[in-house]
């Protein structure tokens, strides 16, 4: 009997097994588990609920064991469009169930870029702007610097068209800090100039980014003046995740106002314990073709492309010939490709690590701001005298590698080192720049190599449900080689005599050691956040000179250490019917790096020489943000911010051992060095709209105005890297198989009174009176022809307007059509 009745119980049990059926919840487009999702169970009527509600666990998974055919399902969660549908329409997702996001409820969405880990986004108390992968691939930009230019978030500054310098808050280059992968990508020799480093990263693979506007020292330390830019790129997925073991995404994309044309393609492999992603990418890029029609007449004038330089090598000249097509910008053209390794292992449910290989290499990058200058004179057809100064001038190849291992420790919070992330990771950057003057035999080549070894812990501890601790330590160090060298395109000698390095001849350092904590409580019921946090950073940089004979100084070494301490303090409060305050009160730095330091650069009649008695430049930043929803529609929010900046780092006259100026390069030139006397403030205030039309049409609108005061003299005077005001207005749409979406992007003029005066402000490029306002209309749609297939279709820049943005160096593309064919497998 007992046998019996064991039997029919082990039957009922693996009949019930057998009778479950599990599903998992995804977001469409991050393919990240939904968790928190609610899932009714209903009658054949599609309306009475026959059992309690079921919610998703953290990895997105439901266990249904009474789910019959003649019943309906309804998946809900108030950040996605709901699913409703029967028996059949649930299995035909074979398990695996991706809702499409709602635009405008962003209440649960998680970010990790504020504190390192994964928190709700409305408790950040800091303007924070996110950018996700389907954003990034209906808008389909060329490079990275334009995925930051869409969003209509940041401006963007171009000095050639293989390039792009963010700008956040009025903050630039070194004063605005690139993390990817929680890596930083910021080095010992990012200057204060345009960066154009962040075309490095292939947007192909770039999984969201989130754009932290103002200061983030406490977590970050040194560079984020300005902001973060926070960019995540794809990682490999396990079996349960991924759905299958085998995923492969590629597209090929041509354009028209450069010759575009693209290949890209990412494999992903799935297992249970392991998961690779293999990422490729190559680009070729023809000469830029600004627009036809233009506001102002001296645009023609001063930004058509007239001229340009050919060598004939049969009589040994270089000669100045006529552009037929003016507004093709001759010498911007350019290639690069693109490689990327992940590979993951899971060692148990509270430890898995993390392998990121990431290679990015260019052919020469033609520097075509520089290349346009001078002038040239032509009369009846024939050109009578010309001073064109450079027949060459080209950023050698730009090579990027990143190798990096994460340890994802999801342990037990309690304890001190139970949960939080480990991340070792080595770069090595190689650049060049190369340049001949018109008319002349010998090729300068200037080549720096950076090797960065950096080390980052970072541990949560919860004290108890309210109130945790966030804490970690930083350690990075680069090595700086610099080298010089002479051509003759002639005879092909080479030397290294009579050049100058960029940097030390005789290698440099540049060491950071930071530790951080912050202090988060929870009061008023759960609906306020308090965040305190302080960091303390050292810094040491030496450097040594060789041939001190050739640069003219007293000395072959320098030192240089420095301290930093910051703080921090932020407050988010929902009040309640969905309104919601943020604040922050924060102090920031930016530690002087080699560039700053150790810099010899001669331009015009001045030389930079280096100064060892330098330290961190400061600011106090607050700000105040306010955002409201309306019955889950509409959208409002608003950020108005104050930053003074002070001990900034600025290029004044100086004198070594009494002499003002000395002999570099061929002749004697003015002596300037970097000196902390810089005050200035910046101030601005961000808007925001968002209006959901229904579930499948949205409409977005932000602005941004920026201002900035040097006060470094007695007179204010306009500081530089402010843009004009700029903002974006953009209608969405995404019904099934078909997505539209159509936007709107503006400045506002800058006149030429509020200029820096200063070599960044790139005066020489702008018009008479400034650069003058502009406004461009994109359309951008996407049909899936099958699940498989989906094509693509943009048109930038429809009335073909010439513009060129401030303090750029280059037009910017003029009427440009994009075909993109993808196919996911």
């Amino acid at each position: 009997m007992q046998k019996h009745l064991l039997f029919v119980l082990s039957f009922c049990y693996f009949t019930a097994l057998w009778g479950q059926d599990s599903l998992y919840i995804f977001d469409a487009d991050s393919r990240q588990a939904v968790a928190n999702a609610q899932l009714q169970i209903l009658d054949a009527e599609g309306r009475g609920q026959l059992t309690a509600p079921l919610f998703s666990s953290e990895k997105g998974l439901f266990v249904l064991d009474s789910f019959v055919e003649g019943q309906f399902v309804l998946v809900t969660h108030l950040n996605y469009h709901q699913f409703y549908g029967d028996y059949f329409d649930l299995k035909a997702q074979k398990g695996h169930l991706f809702l499409q996001r709602r635009p405008i409820d962003l209440i649960e969405v998680l970010v990790q870029g504020s504190s390192k880990r994964e928190e709700p986004l409305r408790e950040v108390p800091s303007q924070l702007t996110l950018i996700d992968k389907k954003e990034i691939e209906i808008l389909q930009p060329q490079t990275t610097a334009g995925v930051m230019e869409n969003s209509g978030e940041v401006f963007v500054q171009r000095s050639q068209m293989g390039g792009g310098s963010p700008i956040i808050r009025g903050f630039e280059a070194n004063k605005v800090l690139i993390v990817l992968d929680g890596i930083r990508m910021n080095n010992a020799i990012y200057r204060a100039g345009h960066l154009q480093n962040i075309i490095t990263i292939d947007p192909a693979i770039i999984e969201g980014v989130e754009l932290h506007h103002g200061p983030a020292s406490t977590i970050y330390g040194s560079d984020a003046l300005g902001g973060v830019m926070y960019i995540r790129t794809k990682s490999p997925r396990f079996l349960e995740e991924q759905g299958k073991a085998w995923h492969i995404h590629a597209y090929s994309r041509f354009s028209t106002a450069n010759l575009e044309r693209r290949l890209h393609s990412d494999i992903h492999w799935s297992g249970n314990r392991w998961a690779s992603l293999t990422s490729m990418s190559f680009s070729k890029y023809g000469d830029l073709r600004a627009g036809r029609y233009k506001a102002d007449s001296s645009m023609a004038r001063y930004w058509n492309r007239y001229f340009y330089v050919e060598r004939n090598e049969d009589l040994g000249q270089d000669l100045i010939r006529i552009n037929e097509n003016p507004n093709v910008q001759l010498g911007s053209a350019y290639g690069q490709m693109d490689l990327m390794q992940k590979l993951r292992y899971r060692y148990n449910e509270q430890l898995d690590f993390e392998y990121n290989l990431q290679y990015s290499t260019s052919t020469t990058v033609p520097r075509y701001d520089q290349l346009t200058e001078g002038e040239v004179s032509f009369s009846n057809g024939q050109i009578i005298s010309q001073n064109l100064e450079y027949a060459e001038w080209n950023y050698g190849p730009q090579n990027r590698l990143l190798s990096a291992l994460r340890a994802n420790i999801n342990g037990d919070s309690s304890r001190w080192l139970g949960q939080g992330q480990i991340v070792a990771a080595f770069q090595q950057i190689e650049e060049e720049r190369i340049t001949r003057k018109f008319n002349d035999p010998l090729r300068r080549t200037q080549a720096e190599e950076v090797r960065v070894f950096t080390l980052n812990a970072d541990f949560l501890r919860k004290i108890c449900k309210k109130q945790e601790l966030l804490y970690g330590a930083e350690w990075t160090h680069n090595w700086v080689k610099s080298e010089a060298f002479t051509e003759n395109i002639e005879t092909g000698e080479q030397s290294n005599r009579g050049l100058g390095t960029r940097y030390p001849d005789g290698g440099s350092q540049m060491g950071n050691l930071g530790v951080y904590l912050s202090y988060r409580l929870k009061f008023a019921k759960e609906k306020a956040k308090l965040i305190l946090g302080s960091r303390y950073t050292y810094t040491n940089l030496a450097a040594s000179y060789l041939d001190t004979l050739l640069y003219s100084l007293p000395y072959d070494n320098i030192h240089l250490q420095t301290h930093a301490l910051t703080g921090s303090a932020g407050l988010s409060w929902d009040l309640g019917q969905q309104f919601q305050l943020r604040a922050v009160a924060s102090t920031a730095f930016r530690t002087p790096n080699i560039d700053d330091m150790a810099k010899l650069r001669a331009k015009g009649g001045n030389v930079t020489v280096p100064n060892a008695e330098i330290g961190p430049e400061k600011s106090i930043n607050m700000e105040i943000g306010l955002s409201k929803q309306f019955a889950k529609k509409l959208k409002l929010s608003s950020t108005i911010y104050y930053n003074y900046l002070f001990d900034a780092i600025v290029q004044q006259a100086y004198s070594i051992n009494g002499q003002d100026s000395m002999y570099y390069d061929g002749r004697f030139r003015n002596i300037q060095a970097l000196v902390n006397i810089g005050r200035g403030a910046v101030w601005g205030i961000h808007a925001s709209m968002a209006y959901e039309l229904n579930d499948f049409a949205f409409l977005k609108w932000s602005l941004v105005y920026t201002q900035g005061l040097d006060y470094s003299e007695a007179v204010a005077q306009p500081l530089p890297h402010i843009p004009p005001l700029y903002g974006q207005w953009s209608f969405h749409y995404h019904k099934k198989a078909f997505s539209l979406q159509t936007n709107i992007r503006f400045n506002g003029p800058k006149r030429l009174e509020d200029y820096a005066d200063e070599s960044s402000e790139n005066l020489d490029q702008a018009l008479p009176t400034g650069t003058p306002a502009w406004f461009v209309i994109n359309f951008y749609t996407a049909y899936e022809l099958s699940p498989e297939w989906k094509l693509q279709l943009g048109i930038e820049n429809l009335l073909d307007w010439h513009y060129r943005p401030y303090a750029s160096g280059i037009s910017a593309p003029g009427q440009n059509i994009i075909l993109t064919l993808r196919a996911n497998l």
